[in-house]
């Protein structure tokens, strides 16, 4: 007869000397040095980018069998019977495979196992760290799928990938830890949009970086509300920058820039200033051209096919247009200087006679138009032609010149408008704009050429003029001013200490906003110059996007 085992409240092997079986977390019969944390870590990476490769390959077949489970599943919290459950999630199932996008889709676990001969077993990592370097691993190939540049691609999987990782370490072994891995995921999605408002408030259109670099480099100052785009802040710093007791910081941010883009466009005729006054546009015309007869003087240029085409060109579309016996002597003569040059010296024109030459095209003067153009027109074949057959040096200094020149003349139309910026020299893009669009450059400042073209553009961009009344936003400034000034409110309370400091809250207001420090921070464009913007989105978009990032969290085929 077998004995009977009896139940005791005690251990009966405790006192007998024999081993007891201690339940543990590894491998006790495991060989070998327990793996270190830095192969832990780099194994674990590897094993990640294998397994998000694989998630964001399956990801389509994953939401589609999702979508038939949750359908199923509905049904059954609404209190429908197990046998029904079957059938709608048979239906449901049926339906999305038939749907053409998505019928031929594999799953994770198919891509998986299809890949498990090449791959084998992915490596499981041991440690803490292996573990979150896995999961922010997964997380990034699928997050390269999504909008903006590279770095906040990789960013926001890596964050999501971490968020995750970190919510399943917290609730690690509980019925919730499925649940925190997957807000992780979201809430670490959106840590790096976060964070770049947070260092970047008011990010500038992508559009608008290169107008910002280009005044940027030419050492034009902007407020807050230009390097941002932001209108509504752009007026409240016209509105409240200059009231009383604010120390007219906008006023004199405006100066600033006003001179600062002034002298990024005298740049480019050669001077050094910071106002366009009469005595620097006269002296920039001398030097100009005292620089044409210098050049001029020490170089030469030998006629070729093309000039003499262009000559005779212009010539006879002179004679065509002028009335004979009324023609002045200069034409002919010209054109008979051009062909001894021709005859009697191999069509080489010497410096001291392109000098003399260059000099009387450019020195008279005529109230007859055809005599005009046809001496505009010979100046212009002759420069090109110093150009295209002058010594290397030469042509660049006088290409140099000629830009210089045709600079000046766009200036001198900006400048000869009414008003006190144009009385003080000062230019703004606005002028020289119209000035470009009103000469020869209007062409190449639509096709984005021209030695003022990225400078005009530049700060037509972010410096507009804003109207001065009748506007929704300046009239909505107002009326944040009259709300603050609180004057009403003190007189009607009798309180003039009220008044006072209703009086006194706009003024200190506008000197925060103004203030280096609140500029500095308000118009940083830091972080899309660094992780790149992503396009605006809808919010349904939004949502999808956040749920592809999410995708390695989520409990499918698992």
């Amino acid at each position: 007869m077998a004995p009977r085992l009896v139940p005791v409240d005690h251990d009966p092997f405790a006192e007998a000397g024999v081993p007891r079986l201690t339940p543990v977390d590894h491998d006790p019969f495991a060989t070998g040095a327990k793996v270190s944390i830095g192969e832990d870590v780099a194994k674990g990476a590897a094993s990640g980018l294998a397994k998000g490769a694989m998630s964001t390959g399956g990801a389509i077949g994953d939401f589609r069998d999702l979508g038939t489970s949750l359908v199923a599943k509905g049904a059954g919290y609404l209190g429908a019977s197990p046998e029904t459950v079957k059938t709608i999630g048979d239906v449901v199932g049926v339906a999305q495979r038939l749907n053409p996008l998505t019928m031929l889709a594999p799953t994770t676990k198919q891509v998986t196992e299809a890949l498990k001969p090449i791959t084998g077993e992915l490596y499981k990592p041991q440690t803490t760290a292996g573990e979150f370097a896995s999961t922010v691993s997964e997380f990034i190939p699928g997050a390269l799928l999504g909008p903006g540049g590279m770095v906040r691609k990789v960013a926001t999987g890596a964050a999501a990938g971490a968020g995750s990782e970190a919510g399943g370490q917290a609730a690690k072994g509980t019925a919730a830890e499925p649940y925190m891995r997957v807000a992780g995921a979201l809430a670490g999605g959106i840590a790096p949009t976060a964070v770049s408002r947070m260092v970047t408030p008011l990010p500038a259109p992508q559009s608008r970086q290169a107008a910002l670099e280009v005044l940027a480099d030419e050492g034009v100052p902007l407020t807050a509300g230009q390097r941002s785009g932001s209108k509504a802040l752009q007026y409240l710093e016209s509105t409240m920058g200059d009231l009383p007791g604010t120390g007219g910081r906008t006023g004199q941010i405006q100066r600033e820039q006003s001179q600062a883009f002034t002298r990024a466009a005298l740049r480019r005729i050669g001077e050094d200033a910071d106002l366009a006054t009469p005595e620097v546009m006269a002296g920039a015309k001398t030097r100009i051209g005292n620089a044409f007869d210098d050049i001029a003087g020490r170089g030469s240029a030998t006629m070729d096919k093309k000039f003499a085409q262009e000559i005779g060109d212009i010539t006879s579309k002179y004679i065509e247009n002028s009335i004979k016996g009324q023609r002045p002597p200069l034409p002919d003569n010209i054109a008979q200087a051009f062909i001894d040059f021709a005859q009697n010296q191999g069509g080489v024109i010497k410096g001291e006679q392109l000098k003399a030459l260059r000099s009387k095209l450019t020195s008279t003067k005529t109230a007859d138009p055809e005599l005009s153009q046809f001496l505009s027109g010979v100046r212009r074949s002759l420069d090109d032609l110093v150009e295209r057959t002058a010594a290397p040096g030469i042509a660049e200094e006088w290409r140099t010149a000629r830009s210089q020149y045709r600079n000046m003349k766009s200036l001198e139309k900006a400048l000869g408008g009414a008003g006190e910026n144009a009385a003080q020299g000062m230019l703004s893009p606005q002028m020289l704009r119209s000035a470009i669009a009103a000469g020869n450059q209007k062409g190449a400042y639509v096709r984005g050429q021209g030695d003022f073209a990225d400078l005009a553009r530049a700060g037509n961009a972010a410096m507009p003029q804003l109207p001065q009344s009748g506007t929704a936003p300046r009239q909505y400034s107002q009326a944040m001013l009259s709300a603050l000034s609180g004057v009403g409110t003190g007189a009607a309370t009798g309180d003039p200490y009220m008044a006072l400091l209703g009086l006194a809250g706009p003024a200190v207001l506008g000197r925060a906003l103004m203030s280096r420090p609140a500029q500095a921070y308000l118009g940083n464009q830091a972080m899309p110059r660094w992780a790149g913007r992503a396009p605006e989105m809808k919010g349904r978009d939004r949502m999808l996007l956040m749920l592809m990032q999410s995708r390695p969290a989520l409990p499918i085929n698992q």
